[in-house]
């Protein structure tokens, strides 16, 4: 019987205090039913909508552009994301097909300085990912810079 009291008094309380605060009834407005977050037909209308799938397209599609990010840091497809996964496997390789070349050059070395004549000769290799991706960038940056010396100075 008390519970009842106290319980009315809060509900009572809270309407009232609803009332003065200006707060909208509890079911005065209906929820929304189904996917509020699904995109209407005039959403896709407009040019505003966005399809992809996977975190990469998705950044891409958002940028606007289909391939390289404006930033050096994007990977520009997918291999440059696992390029040092690829540099490991492509290391194995070159090292197995070189190494009894580097016998036949310099015998009498022990493994420790094979290794080491391998492991420079690879920094300096073109079928070392990192050496393609260097020298991919400094191409664009000498494309870049190619380009802004022979830009027309009234464009500036």
């Amino acid at each position: 019987s008390m519970q009842r009291d106290v319980a009315k008094l809060v509900a009572n309380y809270d309407t009232e205090r609803s009332k003065i605060r200006g707060g909208v009834a509890e079911d005065s407005t209906p929820l929304p039913s189904g996917n509020v977050n699904a995109s209407s037909a005039s959403a896709a209308d407009d040019g505003h909508h966005v399809s992809a799938s996977g975190v990469s397209a998705s950044i891409a599609a958002l940028e606007g552009k289909g391939g390289r990010g404006a930033r050096l840091h994007m990977p520009s497809s997918m291999e440059d994301r696992h390029v040092g996964r690829r540099a490991r496997v492509a290391f194995k390789q070159f090292s197995s097909d070189n190494l009894q070349k580097i016998k036949e050059e310099k015998p009498n070395m022990r493994i420790s300085q094979y290794n080491d004549l391998l492991w420079e000769r690879w920094q300096k290799s073109p079928l070392n990912p990192f050496v393609q991706r260097a020298e991919a960038r400094a191409a664009d940056v000498v494309d870049r810079e190619k380009n802004w010396m022979l830009a027309d100075d009234s464009e500036v």
